[in-house]
This record gives structure tokens, C-alpha cells and sequence, in this order.
């Protein structure tokens, strides 16, 4: 049975069964086989349903069920409600927890065979001969070289070497192959999709003159020589048993087929090499079959090689694509921070991909105040960006037409509750500073709340009891203002996740104990005070990768 042993968090190197059913990772004790983090209070940031493993016909697997934090794998975070296949020693993190998926040896090879590998093991009936590729390389093949197998090798390697597409390529392959096999009558190329549900890619050559039909492609037969890495030659395919079933074959006038697998480098199938004979003295030999694998190998070459190519290039244009939406998304920031007589500004973004979910903005009220804004938006990367720029927008508009703040948040939380999807969401703080009276008004939907460090050297929150739900979650939700002063000297903190989840090497977050640690020190200006909190969280973290957007933005009152 396999396990979940955990590395990391509160009662490390435990062992949690996963059963034939699977199990619930998450804080609800009444729902999770697996139950990690506070049970009552979420200070851990673990979800009550956080993920779930589940058991199917080959392997197992695991999935991310909306949970407000996320689930990574191997470092690399789930899409929620998409299954990812769990192999033995895989790293599951949530939040401070890592686990790893632990099996045995006899359930790991229980799951090791190729996805081709299903029903019935076929029987040889009708096979003349077979080679098998679960091994084989360039020395065992080319140990068997007839003159006819390297003219045509030569041939063959020639026109690989060409700047032709991939079909074209594959055909001059097919007519190199018609030119040495003389009794075959056609040949064709049948490539597997990228993905599982992708059709085949098929390319086809008859021989001039020939009158071979309908040229067909056998899944049955594709199947066969996958599932079993070998090439294998049929005196008459269309007479064995295993086969009967095959519609396409009950209609293919060809007698003697042989056929050749082809495997990329971590031997994952890419597809089949075949030729076809009608004849009944024009059957296919063993010396074909070597001839037949060896050729078959430089192909798999060639569209492995043609795949990376298409990957490459198709990376690329995201690239480029992920750098203009970065340089779009970073001209809605402000370009400065504003100039007002009595205080000054700090502020530092820094996304964890190329664009973010989190924002700040500065706007100029008509009765001569300034909203400060910070949100950030649930989850990452282009959805959430989108999701900013939304509020971005809706914010500015609201606030420049002279609608009250308190409505603006009321309207853009109408706004996101009917085009955010489900588990989408937005935390905004809203502050709104007068530098003549020096009040500062705090709406917060769901955020962090502010922290103000006094002339004493005590640090407090700011608006705890009038902190509302994020935007995008009730239409019916309802916001409230705090109110606080700002005095000489003194300074507010505004900061999204990204700050205290900064994790360093020993899986320990920064947290709120080191950053009041850092704001009670001595009385500093905005700017040197950002610089030190932003210098810090580096310094904790060091090399580790970070996880979440981070957005920090300061102000401070001249002494």
C-alpha cells in the first residue's frame, strides 16, 4: 500500500496509508485520510479539502481541489481539478507540509507499462517473424549489413538530412523504402498526437502502377508492435485470430504486412514504420524486418528531433507573448510615486512569473485626497493578470468620477462577483490619505491589514474589526471604513502574501514576527525602511525560489 511520509511540518517523518480508494489531504479531520494543519482556525493556510489522491487502472493520481493556497508537485503548482500522475518519490507540497508519494517495488512495476498496453495479450498466430526493439540500438542492427541495407540506409540518411518539412521527408523515406523492398506494394508513416486524444499523423506512398486500394492504418496492429517493442513481420495478417475484429483490416487487400515500431529516446512510442505486400510469393523476411528497424530508428531521430523543434519554436512565441503582456501589465503601475509636502513613498513589485496577479495604484482625488490601493488577485499567472487589469481599470474610473470611495469598492466588487469564475477572487486595501489633516481612511476587502509602526516604537494593525470579504465572492458583500492618524515620524505598511510566504531552505515562512520585528526598529523614512524589509526578505529566503508575487508598498510622515 502506498504512503505519504512527511518531510516537512508539524509531526515530520509520520506515514499516512493511501488506499485503494485514495485519500483526502486537507485540515478537515472528519473528511481527510490525511489531515495536516490547524483544524479549526486555517493559520496554516491548508484548506479543509486541500487535494485529493485518487487510484486508477494505471497508477495513481492526484489533483488540486481548489484550495485557497494551491498544491505543487515536484515544485511546479496544479491546476486545480486536473489529475497529474503520481510516481514513486514525487514531492507534494502544501503550504509548509512536503510529502513524499512512497511505493513499493511490486506496485511500481505494476504501473510501469506503456499506455498502449491494454486487453488481451495478443497471440502470435500468423507471425513469420519478429525483432525485438525494447533494447536495441544502432550497433545490434547494423551488426546485420547486407550491401542492399546500406545503399538504402545511405539513401535513406540522405534525404533526412534535407531542409524539407517532416512530411516530406517521411515521403522521400517511403519511396526510398518502395525502391528497395520491390515486392511491396505501399508504405506509410502513422505518427501518435503530441497528446493522448490527438488523431494520427499519417503519410502514405503506393507504388507507381500498384493498385493497392485504400491505404489503411491498423490500430490493432499499431497496438501490437507498440505494446510489445518489437517489429514484427504477418505472412497474413488478415487471417489472424487476434485481429478478426479489425474493421479496417477486413477490407485491406494486402497479405503480408511488415511492421516496425518507433520509440523516442525514453523509448515513449511515437508511432509505426510499415510496408504491405499483396502477393502471396512476395512475403516479407527476417533480413527485411532488421533492414525495416534500422530504418525505422533514424525516423523516430528525425520526428523526435522535428517535435523539440516545433516545442521550441511554439515556447518561444509564449515568450514573447508572456514579455509583452509583461511590459502591458507593468505600464499600469504608477511611473512614480506622487510628491506631497510632509511625506514620502516606498513601493516594490516583483511577480513570481512573468506577470502577476498583484497591483497598487495611486489616485488623485478632486477634494485634494489620495487613494492608495493594493490587491491581489487569487492564483497566478495570465488569468489573474487579466483579472487585474480589470479592477485596475474599474478602480480609476470609480474614483476619477468623483463616486465615493466606499461605493467605488461597492461597484467593483459587483463588477468581478459576475465575470470572476468560480474560486476566483480579489483581496483590495483602500487607503485614503488627507496630507492636510493627516487622516488616513482604511477600506480593506479581505487584505492584509495594514501595519503603522508609532513614534513609541509599538506596531499595530489597522481596520481588523472592519475588514469585509474579498471582491468577487458575495455581490451582497458590504465595506467599512476605519480611521487612523498618522503623526511625525511615523509609518504604514502595506504588503500582500508574497512577503510573508517568502520561504527560505528550511521550509520556515518569514511571517509577521520578523517583518513587526523589522518595522519596530529604529524610526526610519519610507524609502529606507522598504529597502530594508525588501533587502530582508532576500536575505531569508536566499536562493530559494519564490512562490508568490510579492507587492510592497510604504509611506512615512517627515519628522
Amino acid at each position: 500500500m502506498p504512503v505519504l511520509r512527511l518531510l516537512r511540518g508539524a509531526a515530520a517523518h509520520r506515514k499516512f496509508f493511501v488506499g485503494p480508494d485514495g485519500a483526502l489531504v486537507g485540515r478537515d479531520a472528519a473528511k481527510c485520510e490525511i489531515c495536516i494543519g490547524e483544524e479549526k482556525a486555517d493559520k496554516s493556510g491548508v484548506s479543509r479539502e486541500h487535494a485529493r489522491i485518487v487510484k486508477q487502472d494505471d497508477g495513481y493520481f492526484i489533483f488540486d481541489c481548489e484550495s485557497t493556497n494551491g498544491t505543487q508537485l515536484n515544485g511546479k503548482p496544479l491546476v486545480a481539478h486536473t489529475i497529474y500522475p503520481l510516481r514513486h518519490n514525487d514531492l507534494i507540497r502544501v503550504r509548509e507540509f512536503l510529502l513524499r508519494f512512497e511505493q513499493t517495488a511490486t506496485e511500481r512495476s505494476a504501473h510501469t507499462k506503456s499506455s498502449v498496453e491494454e486487453g488481451r495479450p495478443p497471440v502470435d498466430s500468423d507471425i513469420d517473424s519478429k525483432l525485438d526493439l525494447s533494447s536495441s540500438s544502432w550497433e545490434a542492427l547494423t551488426a546485420i549489413n547486407t550491401e542492399a541495407k546500406l545503399r538504402a540506409l545511405f539513401e535513406i540518411a540522405s534525404n533526412l538530412r534535407a531542409a524539407l518539412t517532416l512530411d516530406e521527408v517521411l515521403s522521400k523515406v517511403l519511396d526510398s523504402l518502395l525502391k528497395t523492398f520491390v515486392q511491396a506494394d505501399h508504405g506509410i508513416v502513422a505518427l501518435r498526437g503530441v497528446q493522448a486524444d490527438d488523431d494520427l499523423h499519417t503519410v502514405a506512398r503506393q507504388r507507381p502502377g500498384s493498385d493497392a486500394g485504400q491505404i489503411v492504418v491498423s490500430r490493432a496492429v499499431m497496438q501490437h508492435v507498440l505494446s510489445r517493442k518489437e517489429a514484427i513481420v504477418w505472412h497474413d495478417v488478415r487471417i489472424d485470430p487476434q485481429f478478426a475484429a479489425s474493421a479496417s483490416l477486413a477490407g485491406c487487400v494486402a497479405r503480408s504486412i511488415m511492421c516496425a515500431p518507433m520509440f523516442d529516446r525514453e523509448l515513449r512510442p511515437l508511432g509505426i514504420l510499415q510496408l504491405a505486400a499483396r502477393g502471396e510469393s512476395r512475403r516479407f523476411s527476417r533480413t527485411h524486418l532488421d533492414l525495416l528497424a534500422a530504418v525505422a530508428l533514424q525516423v523516430a531521430v528525425v520526428v523526435e528531433n522535428a517535435r523539440l523543434h516545433e516545442a521550441a519554436l511554439q515556447a518561444r512565441t509564449i515568450e514573447r507573448d508572456l514579455e509583452l503582456a509583461q511590459e502591458i501589465q507593468l505600464g499600469l503601475l504608477p511611473d512614480s510615486a506622487p510628491q506631497i509636502d510632509g511625506y514620502e513613498f516606498f513601493e516594490f513589485y516583483s511577480p513570481a512569473r512573468a506577470i502577476g496577479g498583484d497591483y497598487y495604484d495611486y489616485v488623485s482625488l478632486r477634494d485634494g485626497r489620495l487613494a492608495i490601493l493594493l490587491a491581489d488577485v487569487a492564483g497566478k499567472g495570465i488569468s489573474a493578470a487579466l483579472i487585474m487589469a480589470l479592477l485596475s481599470s474599474l478602480m480609476r474610473a470609480y474614483l476619477e468620477s468623483e463616486m465615493s470611495p466606499l461605493d467605488a469598492v461597492h461597484r467593483a466588487n459587483l463588477q468581478l462577483a459576475k465575470r470572476c469564475t468560480e474560486g476566483k477572487f480579489v483581496t483590495l486595501l483602500m487607503l485614503l490619505l488627507d496630507p492636510n489633516t493627516h487622516e488616513i481612511q482604511v477600506v480593506n476587502a479581505g487584505h492584509w491589514c495594514p501595519l503603522i509602526r508609532r513614534r513609541d516604537g509599538t506596531v499595530e494593525f489597522v481596520g481588523e474589526s472592519e475588514t469585509g470579504l474579498p471582491l468577487g465572492v458575495d455581490c451582497d458583500s458590504s465595506f467599512a471604513a476605519a480611521l487612523t492618524y498618522l503623526n511625525a515620524g511615523e509609518s504604514l505598511v502595506l504588503f500582500t502574501d508574497g512577503i510573508l510566504d517568502a520561504v527560505n531552505q528550511a521550509g520556515s515562512f518569514y511571517g509577521f514576527d520578523r517583518l513587526g520585528a523589522r518595522l519596530a526598529g529604529d524610526p526610519e523614512t519610507a524609502p529606507q525602511l522598504g529597502r530594508h524589509i525588501v533587502d530582508d526578505v532576500h536575505r531569508f529566503a536566499g536562493n530559494y525560489p519564490q512562490f508568490d508575487d510579492i507587492c510592497l508598498l510604504c509611506l512615512s510622515r517627515t519628522p
